[in-house]
This record gives structure tokens, C-alpha cells and sequence, in this order.
């Protein structure tokens, strides 16, 4: 049986997964799509991918906008997984890493990035390209911290 440190890792592996693999579809598009090539990717692919994206950015965006300042961070916090806590912590740390990341997810908070998401025509932009290449960085580098608890250092 897996204890509760392994299980919350297992989850967060699973749901790290699935964001990346939704961010990785959606950049293949977005990137095709700003060189005026088709993607080959069925419609519902695209927009379920851009659900998870949006999700995931509007659950960081509760706890990391600077608009929820009437709370102090820690409350915002209450309730969350440790994993996600982690991960939010990561993308607070990553905030202040402006040689790697410099999108304006980083600059700023998901705010602008899900705003370019929701627009009923969303383009290629290079601003949203860079924002969720850098969200998938940022992923990966959780995720190998969840492979790590899961399965040990090989």
C-alpha cells in the first residue's frame, strides 16, 4: 500500500502527465498554425486541450494573482494539496528566474495568458507560445520531482 507522501505524488504524476500532454498537443498546433501549415489535429483534440490549459491556469491564477493580495499567500494556500502547493511554489520561485523564464506568464501572473486563451480567435501568437512553452518547463521539472518519489533514484 502506498503511503499518503507517495499516493499525493502519484496524483500529482498523473495530473502533470495529462497538463503536459494537453500543452504539448497544443503548442504543436499553435506552432503549425503560425507557419500556415495545418495540424492534422481534430478540433475536439485542440479544445479539450485548451480546457486542461485553461483550468489549470485559472486553479494557479486563485492562488498566485495578485489581485487576491486581501489574503496573505499562506491562506491561499489552505486546502491544497502538497504537491500543487509545490508546484506553486516552483512557479513563484521561477517568477524570479528572469534569464529562463521571461514569457509574460512569469512577468506577470496567468492572468494575460488565460485572457489570450479565451479569445474566440486565438492566433499564433508568439506572447502565448512562449507563456505555455515555459508553463511546460516549469511542469516537467515538478514532474521529475514526482518520478523521483514515485519509482526512487535509478
Amino acid at each position: 500500500m502506498l503511503n499518503d507522501t507517495k499516493h499525493l505524488s502519484v496524483q500529482s504524476f498523473q495530473r502533470n502527465q495529462g497538463l503536459l500532454e494537453a500543452l504539448n498537443n497544443f503548442l504543436i498546433y499553435l506552432k503549425l498554425k503560425s507557419k500556415g501549415l495545418d495540424s492534422k489535429f481534430k478540433a475536439e483534440k485542440i479544445e479539450e486541450a485548451k480546457a486542461t490549459i485553461l483550468l489549470f491556469l485559472k486553479q494557479l491564477n486563485d492562488v498566485v494573482s495578485e489581485d487576491n493580495n486581501m489574503e496573505a499567500p499562506s491562506t491561499r494556500l489552505l486546502g491544497l494539496d502538497t504537491r500543487f502547493k509545490s508546484l506553486v511554489s516552483q512557479f513563484n520561485e521561477a517568477k524570479g528566474k528572469k534569464r529562463r523564464f521571461k514569457s509574460v506568464l512569469f512577468r506577470q501572473n496567468p492572468t494575460p495568458v488565460i485572457q489570450m486563451l479565451n479569445k474566440d480567435e486565438i492566433g499564433s501568437s508568439k506572447e502565448l507560445i512562449d507563456s505555455l512553452t515555459e508553463l511546460g518547463n516549469l511542469i516537467e521539472d515538478h514532474l521529475s520531482t514526482d518520478t523521483r518519489e514515485v519509482i526512487g533514484d535509478i
